[in-house]
């Protein structure tokens, strides 16, 4: 779930206002548009320019522009001035773009199939309105595309079948803006956050979700199922609250003339309603007491700009009497399930977490969120950053990863064990997956560019042999992002002699996913705790990313495979070399030729019962390489020579 504070909402609802694309601070209220100029099907005149595909109600205020026949918008549409856009019964409209109302204007689709790809923004008394008809938003990744109602403006749809692809929609209505939602089915969930007198009706609908409320705005359920309130306690609130349980609610009146709730500023009317789930937004300034409640979810939000530490919160917990006391807020707890744990930091704040288990965690706006030895098992939403940074040390992660905006994100010594989504980066976010497991894909939107460098952990390394160093070197680009690993260097530190760096591999360009990067000749290297370091040189940087992984070398253990019975010949060899086991091989066998630098030139498996196999080494540099065999976690190596007539 996102959560944002009120002050970015106002900024954001100025630069909207002021009819300027692609301008917000969090990824459900940006306006990602594809603009093209090309307009299908449609025979009136237009005014247009490089940012809108069709512009209703320029030249005329009042003017109403009807689509009568199956039409695709590429591009973004723009209403204003009492103008009117109306899709008429039976039409199959698309728009590739976005849709801005301003001063009046009036959207409407009744009875027809409208798809509709990407944000839709209501200013100043203007009116969006699906009715009797198919609305589709198709979205890749959740919170791709969004909705707003701001200054007055209404959004309405009912008696509709509404579906977002694999997206959740996200939006935000504030400034006396509302949000009816009457007879519909919503096949997905939006995530919808209520400020500022603004106000919800809902009738007669299920599965909407997830409802943020906050700012004096009013909110009316009706025979309506499936839901999660999110209430917000902000500045200098002091209250005392328990929350309804059970599944069914016939009446509830929650507003400031409830006792403990004096300092609240919007109202609840829920009416015969079933499975309602109870979350809250603990803000700044704050001073909360729940009692005898079973909270789905509990968030707190930090926007101070300082650093602030939570340790050992867990989901799924029972607090009998526990007070909880941060630097800016306090949390009492009397009998009372937690249930998730969720936690968000805007605006240059560091929000530090330690060994807790939790829910969700979002970084926006320059926020900063660091975990240590902690989980997230997705159980509040995801985890996540709008450009904003995410640093995850040691921690496991059960929960999609998605961040969007200029985000920055870096997993060290991790786990990402979450196979039902891709971990998604988007707009220009970058990430790095430093020693970092995962059990899911990663995908790359955009200008996102992540970078994955994994060294395995070692087995049987030994002074005066052949070490394999395994791992991972791998970037995936969005497509719009030329970045490239130039090449990567592999070097061995004595921990006893930092500043000293053994050189393992040099120049190294091939991408690996768990394999053999390259091998390690540790022939007179001294027994001690190294850092094997890979250094990725990216672009034309001239600066390395670098990960580390300390291995303790230790000393020479003999060879397990009988040198007398392996053979090598011709050696020197001209263009084909010939392994030979004597006795027969008993189990299956890897062969890896490399040269001196440790950068491995080929490979082969066999298979049982096989005792020969022959190399091509006409296309190899003359000199010196080694052949490493590997068997059942036993190893020999040899010297190999090669030399070109």
């Amino acid at each position: 779930m996102k959560k944002i504070s009120f002050i970015l909402l106002l900024s954001m609802a100025f630069h909207f206002a002021s009819a300027q694309t692609n301008v917000s601070k969090y990824e459900h209220f940006k306006l990602h548009y594809e603009i093209n100029d090309k307009v299908n099907e449609i025979k009136s005149p237009v005014y247009r320019d490089d940012e809108y595909a069709l512009i209703v109600g320029f030249f005329d205020s009042s003017e109403v522009f009807i689509l009568d026949k199956d039409t695709t918008i590429n591009g973004n549409v723009l209403v204003l001035n009492k103008g009117q856009l109306i899709v008429q019964k039976d039409v199959n409209c698309t728009i590739n773009g976005g849709i801005i109302l301003l001063n009046q204007a009036e959207f409407k689709v009744n009875r027809a199939v409208f798809t509709l790809k990407g944000n839709v923004m209501a200013l100043h008394n203007s009116l969006f309105e699906i009715d009797s008809s198919e609305f589709i938003v198709p979205m890749d990744y959740r919170y791709q595309h969004s909705v707003a109602g701001i200054h007055n403006a209404k959004v309405k749809w009912t008696n509709s079948t509404i579906s977002f692809g694999k997206g959740l929609l996200s939006g935000i209505f504030l400034n006396q803006s509302s949000f009816i939602l009457q007879n519909n089915e919503f096949l997905q969930s939006v995530t919808i956050s209520m400020h500022n007198q603004s106000s919800l009706d809902v009738k007669n609908t299920s599965n909407a979700w997830e409802f943020l409320v906050a700012d004096s705005c009013s909110i009316n359920i009706r025979n309506s199922s499936d839901f999660i309130f999110w209430l917000y306690f902000s500045d200098q609130q002091t209250s005392s609250i328990t929350f309804p349980q059970g599944n069914y609610i016939q009446k509830l009146d929650f507003n400031s003339s409830v006792s403990g709730l004096e300092d609240i500023t919007y109202s609840m009317s829920i009416d015969s309603t079933s499975n309602i789930k109870w979350g809250v937004i603990q803000q700044a300034g704050s001073d909360l007491t729940i009692k005898n409640s079973l909270m789905r979810t509990f968030g707190m939000f930090f926007d101070h700009g300082k650093s602030e530490k939570i340790t050992g919160l867990i989901n799924n917990q029972f607090y009998e009497d526990d007070t909880f006391t941060y630097s800016d807020r306090s949390l009492r707890l009397v009998n009372t399930d937690i249930l998730t744990w969720n936690f968000y930091a805007v605006k240059q704040t560091n929000l530090q977490i330690e060994g807790c288990l939790f829910g969700e965690a979002l970084a926006f706006d320059q926020g900063i969120v660091s975990t240590v030895a902690s989980i997230c098992d997705g159980s509040g939403g995801y985890l996540g950053a709008e450009s904003g940074q995410l640093n995850l040390f040691a921690t496991e992660i059960e929960a999609q990863l998605l961040t969007s905006g200029s985000s920055l994100t870096i997993l060290a010594e991790s786990e990402i064990d979450y196979k039902w989504l891709p971990a998604t980066f988007a707009h220009s976010s970058i990430a790095l997956f430093a020693n970092t497991k995962r059990n899911g894909a990663i995908e790359a939107l955009d200008t996102s560019f992540v970078l994955e460098i994994f060294i395995d952990s070692f087995k049987n390394q030994h002074s005066n042999s052949i070490v394999p160093i395994h791992g991972t070197i791998n970037h995936f680009n969005g497509p719009f992002n030329p970045s490239f690993i130039r090449y990567y260097r592999v070097e061995a530190i004595n921990l006893a002699s930092p500043t000293i760096r053994l050189l393992v591999a040099d120049s190294l360009t091939n991408l690996v996913a768990d394999d053999v990067l390259c091998f390690w000749n540790t022939n007179n290297i001294p027994v001690a705790t190294y850092d094997i370091v890979v250094s990725v040189y990216i672009n034309n940087d001239i600066d390395p990313i670098e990960v580390r992984k300390e291995v303790n070398l230790l000393a020479a253990s003999g060879i397990d495979i009988i040198e007398q019975t392996v053979s090598l010949f011709p050696n020197p060899c001209d263009d084909y070399l010939t392994v030979r086991i004597e006795d027969g091989q008993s189990a299956a066998c890897s062969y890896h030729l490399f040269d001196l630098m440790g950068k491995k030139v080929n490979c082969s498996i066999v298979q049982k019962g096989i005792s020969e196999i022959t190399f091509n080494t006409s296309k190899l540099a003359s000199g010196s390489y080694f052949l490493l065999l590997e068997q059942q976690g036993r190893s020999f190596y040899q010297k190999v020579l090669v030399v070109h007539e």
